[in-house]
This record gives structure tokens, sequence and C-alpha cells, in this order.
């Protein structure tokens, strides 16, 4: 799904991906599937008691 998310998408165009999974492994994979792309992770908790929640920014490498 992943890859074919990245497929459909506008060749200038960023896939984001947002999730509350453990930031090692779900970076780890973007980068082992994707291959040589930019990976940014962002965070943040809505409230104290709250997961907290990842976004991932993936574009092209320059």
């Amino acid at each position: 799904m992943l890859m074919e998310a990245w497929r459909t998408k506008h060749p200038t165009g960023k896939l984001v991906q947002i999730t509350d999974e453990d930031p090692d492994l779900r970076q780890f994979l973007l980068e082992k599937v994707l291959g040589n792309f930019d990976v940014v992770k962002s965070s943040w908790k809505t409230v104290s008691e709250s997961p907290e929640y990842f976004m991932y920014t993936v574009e092209s490498a320059v």
C-alpha cells in the first residue's frame, strides 16, 4: 500500500503519514521501503493522557 501511494502521487508531491506507532520502527521501514528519500518526523500530544502522534513527510531526495 505504501509503494502504491508513493507511485500515484504527483511527481513533485509529498507523502504524509500520521501514526502513533513507534518512530524508530516506522522511520526505518519508510526509509527501507522507499529507498533514497528524505523522511522528516514531527511529533505532538493532544493532551497529557493521550498517546504521542508522529507525522512523517516523505519527498524525493535532491
